[in-house]
């Protein structure tokens, strides 16, 4: 399996027209349905705002770390901080609280990065990493709510070919092209 997704998010208008044009018949517009495997139970994608099925002492460990986080740092829904300077485990317990990351965050990025949180950088965090209301983690944990949360929510993909089609079309039409040249 791939360490990460090869998805197509546009976040221009000219880079839609572009994929687009490019890919013609050939995209599709993909629901993401993604979901994390963790202490004997599938929960939906984002973590942070599905905790159904999990065993209640995790639950309770996420949602009350994320209320401390709330009281103490005064956080909103938006994501804050996102961008500044800090490493990704104090950026994680500042916004989400202690359970979010012991059970989820550290674990499931030390996979995925190969480092632990505390030698990652929090300027990556924004776009990326959902912060619901602290409503919606209740719910979350009490209901299997099928609300969307995050940038990518849908995305682009070549019906056929998988992304190479994008590249191979893409390379199509450009001339002057040189393969396995100086720069």
């Amino acid at each position: 399996f791939d360490i990460s997704g090869h998805l197509l998010h546009t976040h221009t208008p000219y880079a839609e027209r572009l994929v687009k044009r490019l890919l013609g018949k050939n995209i599709s517009t993909v629901y993401r349905n993604s979901w994390i495997y963790s202490y004997g139970a599938a929960t939906r994608y984002p973590y942070q705002a599905n905790l159904y099925g999990l065993p209640p002492k995790v639950a309770k460990d996420c949602i009350t770390g994320f209320v401390d986080s709330i009281l103490k740092y005064g956080l909103t829904k938006k994501t804050v901080n996102a961008g500044a300077p800090g490493t990704f485990k104090s950026w994680v317990l500042e916004t989400f609280g202690a359970g979010f990351g012991k059970h989820f965050f550290f674990p499931y990025n030390k996979k995925l990065w190969t480092v632990p949180a505390d030698v990652l950088t929090s300027d990556w965090t924004g776009k990326f990493v959902p912060r619901p209301a602290i409503t919606d983690v209740v719910y979350g944990a009490i209901y299997d709510i099928k609300k969307a949360h995050g940038y990518n929510v849908s995305f682009f993909y070549p019906r056929a070919g998988g992304i190479q089609a994008l590249t191979d079309t893409f390379v199509s039409k450009v001339s002057n092209l040189s393969f396995n040249s100086p720069v």
